[in-house]
């Protein structure tokens, strides 16, 4: 799967780019732990490209089905009031993650 430091950089420029926290900042935060960025490492699938390489897209290509709303529609829910679908997509996301990475922990 590569050296820790490969595994960071999509999960490190989402966060920049939403203004979570300066890049050296989350660098240092990824680093202290063991982290596996799920979606990242599976880019070969889908042709090295990030756009359309979302969790649900991954987690459908072995098996896994979501049921949930997409996460793109978690802001329309939230101006709705529809945080029971919130919560639940949220829930799912955790679960489908775990999942994914058994998955990728198995297949190396």
């Amino acid at each position: 799967m590569g050296s820790i430091k490969s595994r960071f950089p999509l999960l490190v420029n989402r966060a920049t780019t939403h203004g979570t926290a300066p890049t050296g900042e989350l660098m240092h935060l990824l680093l202290d732990s063991y982290n596996i960025d799920t979606i990242q490492v599976q880019l070969p699938q889908n042709n090295f490209f990030f756009s359309g390489l979302g969790l649900a897209k991954c987690a459908k290509r072995i098996g896994i089905e979501t049921t949930t709303c997409p996460g793109s529609e978690i802001l329309a829910r939230y101006e709705e009031g529809d945080y029971t679908a919130i919560t639940e997509h949220i829930i799912e996301d955790v679960l489908t993650t775990e999942k994914l990475f058994y998955h990728l922990e198995q297949s190396t």
